[in-house]
């Protein structure tokens, strides 16, 4: 109760840019987090990841810089299980292919894309 009137029950609602759900699960979240970093990086398809005459040092910062922190916002507070890390680095690995220009053609595996960009895994991010 608040006052006179009652709480609704709410099953999940968004908090400070995350969501928080009733069973305590993230898979929203990080469907959430997901679908705003992806926006953020196709945004910057055409002025950046394509471009030939930036660097892939150049590209790879702005990636830590503007992707990252939008995928990882909250994730202090995440729970993750073995599922949700691995949607994480899918998510991951597609984008540093892409910036890479590494087609899936190329049949390159994903410790070789990390190496080639000198970053680690999402792991090492959490």
């Amino acid at each position: 109760m608040l006052g006179d009137d009652p709480l609704a029950y709410m099953e999940s609602f968004k908090c400070l840019g995350s969501i928080l759900s009733a069973n305590a699960t993230i898979n929203q979240d990080i469907s959430n987090r997901i679908s705003k970093a992806s926006a953020a990086f196709g945004k910057l398809n055409c002025r950046l990841w394509r471009r030939h005459d930036i660097t892939l040092t150049t590209k790879l910062a702005v990636y830590r810089a503007v992707i990252l922190p939008i995928l990882l916002y909250g994730c202090e507070s995440w729970t993750s299980l073995c599922h949700n890390i691995q949607q994480l680095d899918r998510f991951h690995l597609r984008c540093l292919r892409r910036i890479c220009d590494i087609i899936w053609s190329d049949l390159i595996p994903n410790t070789e894309v990390l190496f080639r960009c000198a970053i680690g895994g999402i792991e090492f991010f959490l």
